[in-house]
């Protein structure tokens, strides 16, 4: 909304609302937009707020605001001359995949041949997941990637997969709301030094805004029943 300027439609007004339940929705400024709307900056900050009550337990709310609006600099590829070398990397999780990957990335070459060599870079390496199956590409232009993709494709070249030598334990899983029990997290924040300190910073703001301490359900040091605590213990 904020990057496009655009409100997209609300996905249920495909009808008529019931407006038995609620008739001055225009008068209590609610407006329910029916279809893409014009959501424009006018020189102020915008503000949005995102509610999510999902039936997986999900429970939350955020309130955005606009950004400060800043000058886009345009840098052209020859005004950097420090970095000579960069790197563009092709990743995905079968083979099958990744030569697909590939020749993708080759054709939007193609229908993008003024594309900037540092933004290229930057999008496939730190702004991309990175799976199983990878390469990466040092070139010094465009023309050079386009001829490193051809040739990975001409040549049939295979990666081999990138895996983990030992099998990731999990430390903590969070369950959502369905399920608490005193001592949930009783080992882990006896053992582990930031998840104690973030817990007790977080129930240092529950206290500070007037709910009840919820460290004693972790750490198992509760004595009463779980079921007479209060739904912000919870």
């Amino acid at each position: 909304m904020f990057q496009k300027n655009l409100i997209p439609p609300h996905c249920r007004s495909k009808g008529v609302l019931n407006y038995g339940l609620l008739n001055d929705l225009q008068a209590r400024g609610v407006h329910i937009a029916p279809q893409l709307t014009s959501f424009p900056r006018r020189g102020r900050r915008r503000l949005a707020f995102i509610n999510n009550f999902s039936a997986a337990g999900g429970n939350s709310a955020m309130l955005v605001e606009d950004a400060p609006e800043r000058s886009v600099v345009k840098i052209n590829d020859n005004s950097v001359t420090s970095v000579t070398t960069s790197v563009v990397t092709v990743s995905a999780k079968s083979l099958t995949s990744f030569a697909n990957n590939i020749k993708s990335l080759l054709a939007w070459i193609d229908q993008n041949p003024d594309t900037r060599l540092a933004d290229l870079a930057y999008t496939t390496t730190a702004r991309r997941v990175h799976y199983t199956y990878r390469v990466g590409f040092a070139i010094d232009s465009v023309p050079h990637l386009r001829q490193k993709l051809q040739g990975y494709i001409e040549k049939g070249r295979s990666p081999q997969a990138i895996s983990h030598r030992h099998p990731l334990s999990i430390a903590f899983v969070f369950t959502g709301q369905g399920t608490q029990y005193i001592g949930v997290g009783e080992s882990l924040f006896a053992g582990c030094i930031p998840f104690r300190s973030r817990l007790q910073q977080l129930d240092q703001m529950c206290i500070a805004q007037g709910f009840p301490s919820f460290l004693s359900i972790i750490d198992g040091s509760m004595t009463s029943d779980l079921v007479t605590q209060s739904p912000e213990q919870g």
